[in-house]
């Protein structure tokens, strides 16, 4: 290869090319192309978009290249004869096997294939490194000559990465130097990948061409074809050819243009021919499709009007055939088929190979075959109508939707021979279905499928497309046909198949259709085409482009084409806008939109995307996966890059549309070898010195971070833990970057994705950790590498040296697979924990270790630690891990932890020739079990609990086939062996925490290892008794007693009652309950659950199992129940007291006086205990689901044998007490029999129970006691208020609110006692007052009441008004408490006046004499005012509360008639103003006959006298009215002044003199007209109408139209028959009432077909479909 510099100036040497040269040689060289061979055809596709994406950057030497490649195969083709055989070709050389060769497209006599979907012949696949071995080996074949003259760089078919980024760089350098925007573009990674026709072209140059190069999110490569769209789209042009209206691509390009030409060009961009110049076509109007045959040497057209045109390429002077359009007549006369003239063709195909068998499809959805055939004159059509009927074959009545073919398409010819080849199969998609039929050798419906129901309704866009894909061959394996169509959103894919014929049974195939796929998508779909026979592109109603998997329905990809304005034409909403954008069933609801048609702007051949533009043409390819990974290098993103490879390498995107192969094994091959090139390539170019110098120190350290994590995720995919460790860590290593990675690697060790580690990079991870002093994040990672990978000697030592004493556990027992030695550390640190504890540091560091002293804090954390690693050993597991170990290795360690464990004395250390491990300090004797009695001095509970997990283990059973072993002691170690030594250890010198904890641990293992343990009677006795005796917390103190529950289930005591004593002493309450259930001591049983704060939920059921009927109880039994109840009264009801009363009340209901006697030292109690017998419905009151009361079965309370007069006194007592606001609640529900009412009277007044007092007073007929008590009560209250405004300092405002309270409601309480005693009395009780002293004043008992009553509530007011200002405080900005309180007693006294004058002043006849005088009320009132009253200042101001009641309510009276007056009015203005709006006609003509009806607008067609009669009969009309109106109004004068003298009416009047008779037949909301008869005030005085007077005029109307009967006696009468009725509708249409009827008898609106009546079911306008007269 090159040097960098070679390279340099072979790129400056190309640069020196003129960009004319660059043409010349690259249009020398597509002439040369051979159109007709399939792969040349792809390489000149592959210039072409060349020629605009890379030529016109600058960078021609990419598009030399292909071109090349292009000359060196049409000259290669030309020297071979041109019907070869493909296989007899050259095959070039392929990457992958598996992938098919496009040659293997079957050759057509005179035609090629256009329905390969076989990929290209250097497909993605075939990538590979750009060097000459790697170019021998490639995906095309390269003759020597063209490499002779090539740089041996450029062996491969295109230049590498490095050659372009380079080419880039000096450019950008070039133009960036001395710019004052910064330093150049730093390179990005140089990745030699091979370009293929599969790639991406397009380099990464400034943006200054037409067509940007892809970003690496963008889904498709764009290149404008920038020759073909400035002759078709430039002012010449238009104004040559026309408007661009619909294209063509297969083997070549056909426009269709306005002017009915057709413009075709080959796949150079050069103009091969303009057809239609001179001839019919351009007669025929716009073309509207184009279609291409199968050996792209015919074109055929449909135009606007209705011809087709088909040209032959080789004479495109004249058509080889026209069908015209056929004219209504020519249909009427013959049987001739054919689209009709003025119906545009808007689809057309050839079928098959056949150039003269086309067929075609027009807008109002007709399809017909025409099959041409050639005479010695001229050429002869046959056409056949396939699909619609004609206009004239619609009978006129019967319903017809209107229709139109949406989408069209001919089953092309494949790759592989299927059997619809000589079939012509067709699609055709309506609106409504799909119909597939095959035309040859007859027309035949195969396959029909209606619209589905989810895609019908308002709102929705009317849309509908399909494609085919014909039957293709791909690695042996014929592929059948496909066919892909949508309405809307809903897309469907079907499978067609050839089904077998029986053999009985000949005749043409049977096609099968098979739904493969169906699905809904977000948007309407437009367009379809199929990319291959897996991939579906579909264009949205937005401009969506959508790369779909057909065959899962998944959208791979999507792209916005809306910035292309892709060109669409409205061709259907003229045929279906009638049908589907008005709504049947709601008129105002919006209908359907008819989407615009696409079919003409979109097409795909040989894998290219052709997009007619607004403005431009243009050619797309899906980008691959290595388009994409190209750009995102390109870009610099070489990250996301590596990232997106991986996703490729783990399958995880979608295969089909990237290019990929499905077999993981081969794309895993393809993928790999370019990932690995790319980590390499993206390391070099990230970590070199130049760009590390030029980035910010923040910026390097996340883009190296996040590679160096692409990197990780991509070597793990790949299984390559090699590449990782000796090339990424190497790169990072050498650029000093070492400390990110060790970053990365953290997580993925920690996670155990990783656990190999190479011993230079664990030297890296101690010596970054260990410079950054993490410690603990080093000893946590230490323990997640592989222990061979560990260098153990240093790790050991950084271990002791950071105290990381798990680490050095895992690195003692991992690689060394020593056991023992960590317990000899731990024993270490126990020593010292244990001194430092006991506060004698002085002697540590001598004795046992020469290392620096050790904070106590620290030392602590880590000597627990041989608590778990106990745990794990001893089960098997690895520390501190957690992983199992092997059979034979958990063995191992398990002996050997035992044998030190449980030694007898002390060891030497490592074995008999190490140093003593000693316990104690110099010169101490040690004890036996020095180890064991050391680690239970350091924790024995929490090495009590390591045992017992240990014991688990199936390793202390005992097998039979384990001998004894003195070697080995630890082998034959046993459960039973280890608690003799702990009983034996622990027998003295340790703390009751340390025997409690082993009891404990006794306790537990002894019920779950029966059969391997075995302990005396009296042991365990011990171990029960000192259980018990154990005080302390409550934790210890329910271990002891679980404990003593596991014993007691394998163990009776002998003394029970002994041990019954200790349970009672140390509050075992489970034990307890246990044992009183089995011996059956139900009282005590009780007693124990009560006393058990902690169960206090399961006391009530417990006591409703003992109590209920169906109890097993004894009667004994129940009697020691009832008399622990009646003990432990006071914490039941604590516990819950309605539901203790309830279950009392159902099952023990003599116990209710005992218990209430037993609450008498608890008022509380003893008031929720009867409140819940007593008033059982109290808000307060849950019945409890055991008792009475749940259940509705429990006896009413005053009939109950315990409830006295004496109870429910009490009852009384404790409400006045607890609740007095119920007192009276529960009074009322009281007969006169239930209790002593002077008592309870006595006994409320005591307590200060006043509303209850006065409740039992006027129930006595007491009502002048009662209101004295309440004005009594009053007085207090206005003490107590006078009380607190008078304090000094601040007012309490709750207080002053409750007396506030408590004056409103005794005062409204007077005022309903004096209107219940306000009744009429009889005449004799008003005789025998008058008797009595005159001098006296007598007033009647009500009117004392009233005087009272106002005279406390005058004095009340009168004490109320401030006399000074009290300082107070505010309560939500309210206003001085003080006027509050003079408010609202002036409002009582007021509201007591209102009252009393409700009842007095307006009385009826009948109770005038008998009620009370409110004069008496009010003399007696104002006397004892004045009497009272110092001065007349005083006796003012009562005046003044006294009337200001009448003021009030006659202001309120007037205040509320005022606004009923105006309500009333408003409504009755309103429908007087909408009685007399009309409606306004819009125009003074019959809209069905045109004939004006008034004014000038009756001038016309002769009917003036019409008109003017009409006219006449409205003015004589309204003379009428007005005369009525005045001979009404002196018929009215003449019946006053008769009554007025005493003569009567109506006798022997004529009519005239009653005014007249007058009908209406007004109604609703129209406008009325009265209907005056003959004989009324119309036509008095008048004879009948003569012939030139008009007659009489009849109005109706009605909510939605409204008539006016006008007739005519005329002269003309006799020949011609009256006026017709005036119908106006509200929407303002007019119409003569008989031209509305014969129009409605046309249509027959009621399904008859005859007219309907107004009066029946009234008239709708036939206009606007709307408003209906209902008659």
């Amino acid at each position: 290869m090159f040097t960098p510099q070679e390279e340099l100036d072979y790129q400056d040497f190309l640069d020196e090319l003129k960009r004319d040269t660059a043409q010349d040689e690259i249009q020398g060289t597509l002439t040369s192309v051979h159109d007709n061979d399939p792969h040349v055809q792809d390489v000149a596709l592959d210039a072409l978009m060349l020629e605009e994406g890379l030529a016109e950057h600058g960078d021609d030497q990419e598009a030399l290249d292909l071109l090349e490649e292009a000359r060196l195969e049409s000259k290669k083709e030309h020297h071979l004869p041109h019907r070869i055989p493909p296989s007899m070709r050259e095959a070039p050389i392929r990457h992958d096997p598996s992938m098919p060769d496009e040659n293997e497209t079957r050759s057509l006599p005179d035609s090629l294939s256009t329905g390969d979907d076989t990929p290209s012949q250097r497909d993605a696949s075939s990538y590979n490194a750009a060097s000459p071995a790697a170019s021998a080996a490639g995906s095309i074949s390269i003759p020597a000559a063209a490499t002779a003259r090539r740089p041996s760089y450029l062996l491969s078919p295109f230049r590498s990465f490095s050659g372009r980024q380079v080419r880039r760089l000096t450019s950008q350098s070039s133009i960036t130097q001395g710019s004052p925007f910064g330093t150049p573009i730093s390179p990005a990674p140089s990745i030699n990948f091979a370009r293929s026709r599969s790639s991406s072209y397009s380099s990464n140059l400034a943006d200054f061409g037409e067509e940007a190069p892809p970003a690496p999110w963008e889904v498709v490569r764009w290149s404008k074809l920038m020759k073909v769209s400035t002759q078709i789209f430039s002012d010449a042009g238009r104004r040559n050819f026309g408007a661009v209206s619909t294209m063509a691509a297969s083997g070549l390009i056909a426009v269709g243009t306005t002017k009915g030409l057709l413009l075709i060009f080959d796949f150079h961009q050069t103009l091969k021919s303009v057809l239609g110049v001179n001839t019919r076509a351009v007669e025929a109007g716009a073309v509207t499709c184009v279609a291409i045959s199968a050996d792209h040497t015919f074109i055929a057209a449909g135009h606007v009007n209705g011809d087709i045109f088909t040209w032959e390429l080789r004479k495109p002077a004249t058509p080889v055939l026209h069908i015209p359009g056929l004219s209504a007549e020519t249909l009427a006369d013959s049987s001739a088929d054919g689209h009709v003239l003025g119906s545009a063709v808007l689809h057309i195909g050839f079928l098959g190979t056949r150039h003269s068998a086309i067929v075609s499809a027009d807008d109002t959805g007709m399809t017909f075959h025409h099959a041409g055939s050639r005479h010695y004159i001229s050429n002869r059509v046959r056409t056949t109508r396939i699909l619609g009927r004609y206009p004239n074959a619609i009978r006129p009545g019967k319903p017809h939707k209107a229709s139109t073919v949406l989408a069209f398409g001919v089953l092309p010819l494949g790759s592989a021979d299927f059997v619809t080849d000589l079939m012509g199969v067709v699609a055709m998609l309506t609106p409504y279905k799909l119909v597939v039929v095959s035309v040859l050798p007859d027309a035949r419906t195969e396959f029909t499928c209606m619209k589905p129901k989810n895609e019908t309704g308002t709102g929705m866009i009317v849309t509908g497309t399909l494609a085919w894909h014909p039957a293709s061959k791909k690695a042996g394996m014929v592929k059948e046909p496909i066919l892909a169509c949508s309405w809307g959103s809903y897309v469907m894919v079907i499978r067609v198949s050839n089904k077998p014929r029986p053999e009985d049974n000949p005749g043409p195939p049977i096609l099968e259709f098979n739904k493969v796929k169906e699905w809904y998508g977000e948007e309407s779909i437009v367009a379809l085409q199929w990319m291959n026979h897996g991939v579906l592109l579909a264009l949205t109603v937005t401009q969506r482009l959508l790369v779909i998997e057909a065959l899962t329905g998944k959208i791979a990809e999507n792209n916005d084409l809306l910035t292309k304005q892709v060109l669409h034409t409205d061709r259907f909403s003229s045929r279906l806008e009638r049908e589907f954008t008005t709504s049947e069933e709601d008129g105002d609801a919006p209908g359907a939109l008819i989407a615009d048609a696409y079919f003409g702007s979109f097409r795909v051949f040989k894998q290219r995307l052709f997009l007619l533009c607004n403005d431009n043409l243009s050619v797309g390819t899906l980008l691959t996966w290595a388009d994409r990974l190209l750009a995102l290098v390109e870009a610099g993103d070489f990250v996301e890059a590596i990232a997106l490879t991986t996703a490729y390498y783990n399958g995880e995107t979608e295969q089909v549309t990237l290019g990929l192969p499905q077999e993981d094994a081969s794309r895993k091959a393809v993928v790999q070898e370019k990932l690995v090139e790319l980590i390499k390539s993206s390391l070099e170019f990230a970590l070199g010195r130049q760009r590390l110098a030029i980035e910010p120190r923040v910026l390097r350290t996340k883009l190296l971070k996040d590679l160096a994590l692409a990197s990780f995720d991509a070597c793990l995919s790949m299984g390559q833990e090699s590449l990782l460790f000796d090339t990424v860590f190497d790169y990072y290593e050498d650029a000093g970057q070492a400390s990110i990675f060790i970053d990365v690697l953290e997580p993925y060790v920690l996670g155990e994705k990783l656990r190999d580690v190479p011993p230079a990079v664990v030297n890296e991870i101690i010596r970054h950790f260990t410079e950054q002093r993490l410690p603990l994040r080093l000893e946590t990672l230490i323990c997640h590498i592989q222990p061979n990978s560990l260098d153990i000697h240093r790790i050991t030592g950084i271990c002791k040296q950071y105290s990381l004493y798990d680490a050095l556990v895992y690195v003692h027992t991992q690689a060394l697979e020593d056991y023992v030695s960590p317990l000899v550390e731990f024993v270490g640190l126990s020593n010292k924990f244990l001194l430092k504890s006991q506060r004698r540091t002085e002697v540590v560091d001598d004795v046992f270790t020469n290392d620096a002293p050790e904070d106590l804090g620290a030392l602590t954390l880590n000597v627990v630690k041989v608590f778990p690693y106990l745990s794990y050993t001893l089960t098997g597991r690895t520390y501190p891990a957690g992983r199992d170990m092997s059979d034979a290795l958990a063995a191992k360690a398990k002996s050997v932890t035992y044998d030190f464990l449980f030694s007898g004395r002390t060891l030497s250390h490592p074995d008999n020739n190490g140093e003593l491990i000693r316990t104690l300090g110099e010169g101490e004797a040690e004890l036996t079990f020095p180890y064991l009695r050391l680690f239970l001095r350091l924790d024995a509970t929490t090495f009590l609990q390591a045992m017992e997990e240990a014991f688990e283990d199936s390793f202390l059973n005992g097998r039979d086939d384990r001998q004894a072993d003195e070697q080995s002691f630890g082998k034959n170690l046993t459960r039973q062996f280890i608690i003799n030594i702990l009983l034996e250890v622990m027998s003295s010198g340790f703390p009751q925490e340390a025997v409690v904890a082993l009891h404990v641990f006794i306790a537990r293992n002894l019920p779950k290892y029966p059969q391997y343990l075995l302990l005396s009677g009296s042991t365990i006795a011990q171990i029960l008794v000192d259980l018990c005796r154990v005080r302390g917390d409550p934790e210890m103190m329910e271990d002891c007693q679980l404990a003593v529950e596991h014993l007691l289930s394998v163990y009776q005591p002998a003394d029970s009652a002994r041990m019954t004593q200790l349970y009672e002493e140390a509050g075992f309450y489970r034990v307890l309950k246990t044992h009183y259930r089995t011996e059956k001591r139900y009282g005590e049983l009780l007693a124990t659950y009560i006393r058990d704060e902690d169960d206090g939920s399961s006391v009530l059921p417990l006591v409703h199992e003992f109590l209920r009927k169906k109890s097993v109880l004894t009667a004994a039994q129940r009697r020691d129940v009832e008399a622990v109840v009646l003990q432990h009264i006071h914490q039941l009801i604590h516990l819950d007291g309605p539901g203790v009363a309830q279950l009392i009340e159902r099952f023990a209901k003599h116990l209710h006086t005992d218990i209430v006697k037993a609450l008498e030292t608890d008022k509380g109690q003893q008031f929720v205990y009867l409140r819940t017998l007593l008033e059982p419905k109290h808000p307060d009151i849950n019945p409890d689901e055991h008792s009475a009361l749940a259940n509705g079965n429990a006896d009413k309370p005053k009939k109950a044998e315990w409830l006295d007069s004496n109870t429910r006194i009490l009852y009384i007592q404790l409400l006045c007490d607890h609740d007095p606001s119920s007192v009276r609640t529960y009074l009322s529900t009281l007969s006169d029999d239930d209790a002593d009412w002077i008592t309870v009277i006595q006994l409320l007044e005591d307590r200060g129970a006043v509303d209850g007092e006065v409740y039992l007073l006027r129930r006595q007929g007491k009502s002048q006691d009662a209101l004295k008590r309440i004005i009594t009560h009053l007085k207090t209250q206005q003490s107590e208020l006078t009380r607190l405004l008078g304090t000094d300092g601040d007012v309490n405002p709750g207080r002053v609110d409750n007396a506030l309270a408590s004056v409103q409601k005794f005062a409204f309480l007077a005022i309903g006692l004096c209107e219940e005693n306000t009744r009429p009395q009889p005449r004799a009780y008003y005789a025998r007052k008058a008797n009595a002293d005159a001098s006296k004043a007598i007033l009647l008992d009500a009117e004392r009441l009233w005087l009272d009553l106002l005279e406390a509530l005058l004095d009340l007011t009168q004490q109320s008004q401030p006399s000074t200002k009290t300082t107070v405080k505010k309560v939500n900005d309210a206003s001085d408490i003080g006027d509050r309180v003079a408010t609202m007693t002036r409002h009582l006294f007021q509201h007591a006046f209102t009252n009393l004058l409700t009842l007095t002043v307006n009385p009826t006849s009948t109770q005038q004499a008998s009620l009370p005088s409110f004069p008496r009320i009010l003399d007696a009132f104002l006397t004892k005012a004045s009497s009272t009253s110092p001065d007349l200042f005083s006796l003012r101001a009562i005046l003044n509360e006294v009337f200001s009641a009448y003021s009030y309510e006659r202001q309120l009276l007037s205040i509320v008639d005022r606004l009923l007056s105006k309500d009333v009015f408003v409504d009755v203005s309103h429908a007087h103003r909408m009685r007399k709006q009309g409606w306004t006609p819009m125009n003074a003509m019959c809209e069905a006959c045109g004939v004006g009806m008034w004014g000038a607008a009756g001038t016309n067609n002769g009917q003036n006298a019409i008109a003017v009669g009409i006219l006449d009969a409205w003015e004589a009309r309204r003379e009428g009215e007005e005369k009525g109106r005045r001979e009404r109004m002196e018929s009215e004068r003449d019946v006053k002044e008769r009554l007025r003298r005493g003569s009567g009416i109506g006798i022997g009047m004529p009519d005239s003199k009653r005014g007249g008779s007058i009908r209406s037949k007004a109604s609703g909301k129209g406008k009325a007209v009265d209907d005056m008869e003959d004989g009324g005030p119309l036509n008095k005085g008048k004879e009948p109408a003569t012939d030139n007077g008009p007659g009489p005029i009849t109005s109706t109307s009605s909510s939605s139209g409204a008539s006016i009967n006008i007739t005519r006696k005329s002269a003309a009468a006799e020949e011609s028959a009256p006026l017709s009725n005036l119908v106006v509708f509200a929407c303002g249409h007019t119409f003569h009432e008989d031209c509305l009827e014969k129009l409605e008898a046309g249509g027959g609106q009621d399904g008859s077909g005859s007219p309907r009546s107004r009066h029946e079911f009234g008239h709708r306008c036939i206009v606007c479909r709307e408003h209906e007269m209902m008659g």
